[in-house]
């Protein structure tokens, strides 16, 4: 697992060069949720679409070790309030790979690195589908139901320990 520092926005400059999506919007959400209980954010995406792409962003954005200023500009997050408070304030860290899957099989203790998982709560997610099936073949419900179910976090080697400073949001 990589550790990086104050890695600039080099990554992000290269990122916009080519055919380039703004979604610059999710730096107002977190600005949003910086110094509070929401602090933690988990930018979850697909493999292939755009974890790394959304890491070397939110370093740019937040990297005092630079001057993003002009690489945002005209950009979603340009427009925002929380935009001057935020740009190039922080100490930026960016870890290469923080892996978290979710289901908790057995074999992720025995992996190398040991894989963090979610630990789904499958006994529920079992009985909820069991009612749902029965209600819609006794003719009930027809629309999407909605229900969350709390998983609990399995952290283990393959995700980089949480720091415990409040005062510098890590990225």
């Amino acid at each position: 697992m990589g550790n990086y520092l104050n890695i600039g926005n080099a990554g992000f400059v290269s990122a916009r060069k080519g055919t380039y999506v703004d979604k610059t919007g999710m730096i107002s959400f977190i600005n949003r949720t910086l110094g509070t209980a929401d602090k933690l954010t988990c930018v979850s995406r697909p493999r292939r679409f755009g974890k790394s792409f959304a890491a070397k962003m939110l370093c740019a954005y937040y990297d005092k070790s630079c001057d993003s200023r002009e690489l945002f500009d005209g950009l979603e997050i340009s427009g925002d309030a929380s935009f001057e408070k935020c740009l190039n304030k922080y100490k930026s860290r960016h870890y290469l790979p923080s892996i978290i899957a979710s289901d908790d099989i057995e074999e992720a203790q025995f992996t190398k690195p040991m894989l963090t998982t979610v630990r789904l709560p499958r006994n529920e997610m079992g009985k909820f589908a069991l009612f749902m099936l029965l209600d819609r073949m006794r003719g009930g419900h027809e629309s999407v139901v909605k229900m969350e179910l709390e998983g609990k976090l399995m952290i283990r080697s393959s995700c980089y320990p949480l720091e415990s400073s409040s005062n510098s949001p890590a990225v």
